[in-house]
């Protein structure tokens, strides 16, 4: 029990921009180690196809796994939008996403419309074909 206890926080994304992320882990829990894996030799996900970016995530939990990892997050949207849930069903650890809880946030700060955009009176957010909030994860 203790070993896990222990144990870092495997983190990935497609490249370095998940390193906000583990961040945001220090900063709020410092007291945890981390293992972090930027899969720059294949970046961007983000115009891959569901199956290879499934691919991808599968190969890099096997790697985080072999370094002992307690828990994975995904930092990746496009990885969190095609591969959480069959992560999820696939490995004993705990796996949690990212698109979710930033499009709760995104939310929450644009509503009321304090963050709208002037020349088109929309309220911004940032995606690509896969993690488009409103296809991907209705009523978020």
């Amino acid at each position: 029990m203790n070993e896990m206890r222990e144990a870092p926080i495997g983190v990935f994304d497609s490249g370095v921009g998940g390193l906000t992320v583990v961040r945001e882990i220090m900063r709020q829990i410092p007291q945890e180690r981390i293992v972090y894996f930027g899969d720059t030799a294949r970046v961007p996900y983000g115009t891959k196809s569901r199956e290879t970016v499934i691919r991808y995530s599968r190969q890099i939990v096997r790697f985080l796994k072999t370094r002992n990892v307690k828990a994975i997050v995904i930092a990746c949207n496009t990885a969190s939008a095609y591969a959480l849930e069959t992560l999820q069903r696939e490995t004993d650890l705990p796996v949690i996403g990212v698109v979710k809880p930033g499009a709760r946030v995104a939310a929450r700060e644009t509503s009321g419309g304090r963050h709208r955009n002037r020349r088109h009176g929309r309220k911004p957010y940032l995606s690509n074909i896969h993690t488009k909030p409103a296809a991907r994860y209705p009523g978020v």
